[in-house]
């Protein structure tokens, strides 16, 4: 291909003067990957992708259990704790099942041994997993009983996956109709390796609850407010919360 090239001198373009010389060139080529970097580029993804599903964990089925509820919220300390156990205890009464279960998640800070009055360390079955403490009809599982109360814990994300994979999967929870998982504050390692470990069931945000000073005081002395004060606004609004949550699961199972 001929091009002819231009130059200007002086002042305007009535100054210009034409060169008669040509150019030949070769044009670049017009292929999408002139270098051959696409096919490595899409086997490098493939590699990736595969070590990716290797070091990922295979989600489970945590046996006998039929519905899992995550408690959780984006921040600490406005009373998600206190909705998960009052909730557990509100589903066992609303639903008139024994069968619910209340896991503590918070690997670094767990509450629920102090919310509901449980301090021993949990026994261990033929299997090796791990017997749950019961009270107020809820059975009960956090590292709150395998660790002293002001005992530091500091674990990097590989082994607080580990922790969390053996209370949700090395528990030996039995028959349950509904676990109430009180998660950390935030979207760690803890959330991450919930979402790769088992499926949760889907179910919003259901009602509000009256503030009121007992449900802090309860809490603290492992009364939840729906078994100190039954009778009580804010015991009834967990109630109504619980009925919500009964309802809209087996609306989502009739959807199936």
């Amino acid at each position: 291909m001929a091009r002819h090239i231009w130059r200007l001198f002086g002042q305007g373009i009535n100054s210009a003067k034409k060169y008669d010389k040509l150019i030949y060139f070769r044009p670049f080529s017009r292929h999408n990957d002139q270098l051959g970097i696409q096919p490595q580029k899409n086997k490098l993804a493939g590699h990736q992708r595969e070590l990716m599903k290797r070091g990922l964990p295979k989600r489970s089925n945590i046996s006998n259990v039929e519905n899992i509820i995550v408690v959780a919220s984006g921040k600490g300390g406005v009373g998600k704790s206190t909705t998960a156990v009052n909730l557990a205890v509100a589903l066992s009464e609303v639903d008139g099942e024994d069968g619910v279960g209340l896991l503590d998640m918070d690997v670094f800070g767990p509450s629920i041994p102090r919310m509901m009055n449980l301090s021993a360390s949990p026994e261990l079955d033929k299997n090796d997993n791990m017997i749950p403490l019961t009270n107020y009809g809820i059975h009960c599982m956090s590292m709150g009983f395998l660790i002293e109360e002001k005992a530091a814990v500091v674990w990097r994300g590989p082994m607080v996956m580990s922790a969390v994979q053996r209370l949700l999967l090395r528990t030996a929870w039995g028959k349950l109709k509904y676990l109430v998982l009180d998660m950390p504050p935030g979207t760690g390692d803890t959330q991450l390796s919930l979402s790769q470990l088992v499926a949760v069931t889907g179910v919003d945000v259901l009602g509000d609850v009256p503030l009121n000073l007992w449900i802090r005081h309860g809490a603290d002395k492992g009364q939840p407010i729906t078994v100190s004060h039954p009778g009580s606004p804010q015991a009834a609004s967990y109630k109504n919360i619980a009925t919500k949550v009964i309802q809209k699961i087996s609306s989502l199972k009739t959807q199936i």
